[in-house]
């Protein structure tokens, strides 16, 4: 009898108690881990959209640094993958009487993108004082 009274004094958890525990805890991981993918997913487009950025600008930086009648030869499109993003980029020249529109379309070749595109214009040199030809 004694020994009785012991093991019906001890307390503890029951089998049930754990296994409510253990599924409620479920729960909560799998909607703690839903929301860690969607900010994940967040976080690569704004990246992407980064890169995308960076990529355009570097179109421009590279095409206000050519003289100006280096301009018509930089026409045409090419494709180039950067930081895990492939993308073509595509130049038009048209010409004016004193100036040249550029026009740059930087397409990423993932699927559900948009194409940025960005046109500027470069006027012809008038007078260059330091020119003595």
């Amino acid at each position: 009898m004694n020994r009785a009274r012991l093991i019906a004094g001890r307390d503890g958890f029951t089998l049930i108690e754990v296994v409510v525990a253990m599924v409620i805890l479920a729960i909560v991981l799998a909607m703690l881990a839903s929301f860690s993918m969607g900010t994940a997913t967040q976080l690569f487009r704004l990246s992407q959209g980064d890169v995308r950025q960076a990529l355009t600008l570097r179109e421009v930086n590279r095409l206000a640094a050519l003289p100006y009648d280096s301009l018509p030869a930089a026409a045409g499109c090419r494709s180039v993958t950067i930081a895990n993003l492939a993308h073509t980029s595509c130049v038009t020249v048209t010409n004016g009487t004193r100036n040249r529109t550029v026009r740059i379309i930087v397409t990423p070749q993932r699927a559900g993108t948009y194409a940025d595109t960005i046109v500027f214009q470069r006027a012809a040199p008038f007078y260059n004082p330091f020119n003595t030809q």
